[in-house]
């Protein structure tokens, strides 16, 4: 169930080998990486060239890269000896960056030679080719062009001219960075990328090295030192002004200002500051668009160091629903839990309910049924008393999930129905979308395949519209399983396709396991035996547990089928054990009983037919919390999917137990 709140690499591989594989043609691709791409190294090997930068460039790579440079002659190194540029290349190990400082140096002061340079620091270079390059770099330029350095250290992301200027002001009355930048382009210490300049990391160290560190009282200073206190501070100031209206944040480069604030609120110490940006697009921005995993990171630099008790509060609870949103609930249980005591102590008994509504989700997904029921419905009865509608809603939805587990159909719509309607009343599009797609999947379990058709296509195109990642990965999960039911495998193939790319981005364990599955699903009952173990062992890799079950059992019918007996008992044994696991938490979990009576049923076929009385109780037990028509269906597509296997014909009389045909007191 929903809970409301690929890579990309193949796709770069294909392009480049299409690239290489194409005629002779005048395209250069240079590609820099960490990994060498081994595979790839292989296609067109004559048209490629590796050049491995651990040792600097080589000869005549590196003598090439310094008269390049210098393009109009100016500083020496175009018409230099061979033997000093050899000798150059050697005192840098070739270094990319150190060449470039050796020209920096000859740019910022004409009076001076290469052959000078390389005898001054034959004592320190190569030893510390990098350090003592940028050093002597630095220090032949004039103030002002230190100064323009230091201020995009400070930075340390990409900004214009403007943001330089607003950063000196205090200690430059009247700079005008834009043509010390330029010179500092052209004698290759700043780089420029569309009208915004930067420093190498290695010239940003140092340059921030050169500043004295301040103290935090720097910020608040009506004269601030040049500190990094006190820049530091004026910089999340230029990125405060900086930033976009709130039409324009729909992506994360539309918040480009509010992360580069948060680091540098961060890097200042200024932690409820950096509180408060993050919380204003943490959990309608970023956890909308599917960045689970950077909200968490964010999150966690902060715990411990907000002062202000509302800001902690809401902080570590939006930390449990990222960690809830990636799979990790005992890490999201002790956050809810922490943010519930501050809550509590505030006295704020909206946060109260949230905080309950959090813990309900997160003991929902581990099979806490009963547990999770009773945070849902204290959190409802709190949203109520206070007269949070948004709350209300939510919890009605939540506890719809919990009803939908337990096999209760109707009363989950019901449950759903009642927040539609009042996500509809409060406009919110999102929300609206989580619960469509929780009716979309809910729905053609009681048969009624067009209107789950029509929830589930109004889900996605909220999804889509709005850039809530989760919902949309979602909706293609539950459209891929309504082809399931109507047999139509390609269009299933393609949906659970589209929900395993999207679970990949935003790392939602749910649907990384869930679209993997239903994958696994349609090859299996196309005969794609191959294929279908690839994706169930694939599923097995995440950890959702109200799930983790279902991909062995699908080994388990694939091992079986393909004649390996003993791999085949390995993995119903796991799946009975999963499924067990499950039961003993809750044992009203309709769709454990259904996956233990099938492992059964495997255990049957692999090992003798004494599995049979307990397969047949699974199932009626099943069948007694639920025989829904679209359950039965999906059961008895895997049931009679194993069955293909069974050539004595043992599982014959299970088959009305699973469809719910056989009264409770029939003789097994």
């Amino acid at each position: 169930m929903l809970k409301p709140p690929t890579s990309r690499m193949p796709e770069l591989d294909e392009a480049l080998r299409a690239v290489l594989e194409l005629p002779p043609h005048a395209l250069k691709v240079i590609v820099t990486t960490r990994v060498a791409p081994r595979n790839l190294a292989l296609v067109e090997p004559a048209r490629q060239r590796r050049l491995d930068l651990d040792n600097g460039l080589d000869h005549p790579y590196a003598e090439e890269v310094l008269r390049a440079m210098d393009a109009d002659g100016k500083v020496g190194l175009r018409g230099a000896p061979e033997p000093l540029l050899m000798l150059a290349r050697e005192r840098t190990r070739g270094y990319p960056r150190a060449l470039e400082h050796l020209f920096g140096i000859l740019s910022a002061d004409r009076d001076t030679s290469l052959k000078e340079i390389l005898d001054n620091t034959r004592q320190l270079l190569p030893e510390n080719v990098v350090t003592v390059l940028v050093g002597e770099a630095f220090s032949r330029l004039d103030l002002t062009a230190q100064r323009v350095i230091q201020a995009l250290a400070v930075y340390r992301y990409p900004v214009p001219p403007a943001a330089v200027d607003y950063l000196l002001q205090p200690y430059v009355p009247g700079v005008d960075s834009a043509p010390v930048l330029s010179r500092l382009v052209n004698m290759q210490f700043v780089r420029r990328d569309a009208g915004r300049y930067y420093v190498h990391q290695i010239d940003r160290d140092y340059a921030e090295s050169r500043i004295s560190e301040g103290q935090p009282s720097d910020r608040a200073a009506e004269a601030p030192p040049f500190s990094r206190f006190a820049l530091r501070h004026r910089a999340a100031e230029w990125f405060k002004l900086a930033r976009k209206p709130r039409e324009a944040w729909k992506s994360l480069d539309g918040l480009g200002p509010q992360l580069s604030e948060f680091e540098l609120r961060c890097a200042g110490q200024d932690f409820d500051t950096a509180a408060a940006v993050l919380l204003e697009i943490d959990f309608d921005y970023l956890r909308l668009w599917g960045h689970d995993r950077m909200v968490t990171e964010l999150h966690e630099r902060l715990q411990g160091k907000i002062a202000d008790r509302n800001l902690a509060q809401r902080s570590v609870g939006n930390l449990g629903t990222g960690y809830s949103n990636l799979g990790q609930n005992e890490r999201a249980i002790k956050c809810y839990e922490r943010a519930l005591s501050l809550a509590r102590e505030n006295k704020d008994r909206g946060a109260e309910g949230s905080w309950l509504l959090g813990l309900g989700n997160c003991y929902g997904d581990l099979a806490q049924s009963n547990q999770a029921i009773d945070y849902c419905e204290q959190a409802l009865s709190i949203s109520r008393e206070v007269s949070y509608q948004y709350g209300e809603a939510t919890s009605l939805g939540n506890l719809g999930n919990q009803y939908a587990e337990l096999g209760e159909t109707m009363r989950a719509i019901e449950h759903y129905q009642q927040a539609m309607n009042i996500f509809r009343d409060l406009k919110d599009r999102s929300s609206e979308a989580a619960l469509l797609c929780n009716l979309g999947q809910g729905t053609p379990i009681s048969v009624k395949t067009t209107q789950a058709l029509q929830c589930l296509n109004d889900s996605l195109a909220i999804a889509q519209e709005t850039g809530y990642r989760l919902i949309e990965g979602g909706a293609q999960t539950f459209l891929g399983h309504l082809y399931l039911d109507q047999c139509k495998w390609e269009q299933a193939v393609r949906a659970f396709k589209q929900a395993v790319e999207i679970a990949d981005d935003t790392a939602n364990v749910q649907f990384q396991q869930l679209a993997r599955l239903g994958l696994a699903e349609a090859n299996l009952y196309q005969n794609e035996l191959s294929m279908a173990l690839q994706m169930a062992e694939a599923a097995q890799q995440y950890d959702y547990p109200l799930e983790n079950h279902s991909a062995p059992a699908i080994s388990g019918i694939v091992a079986l089928r393909q004649g390996d007996r003993a791999r085949a008992r390995d993995a119903f044994t796991a799946a009975l054990n999963q499924a067990s696991e499950l039961l003993s938490k809750s044992p009203q979990l309709f769709f454990a009983l259904d996956t233990k009576a099938l492992a059964l049923c495997g255990l049957a076929l692999c090992e003798n037919p004494s599995h049979i009385p307990a397969a047949k109780e699974a199932y009626r037990a099943a069948r007694a919390l639920t025989s829904a028509p679209g359950i039965v269906a999906r059961v008895l597509r895997l049931f009679d999917a194993l069955a293909q296997a069974d050539a004595a014909a043992i599982l014959v009389s299970v088959r009305p137990y699973a469809a719910g045909e056989t009264a409770a007191s029939a003789s097994t």
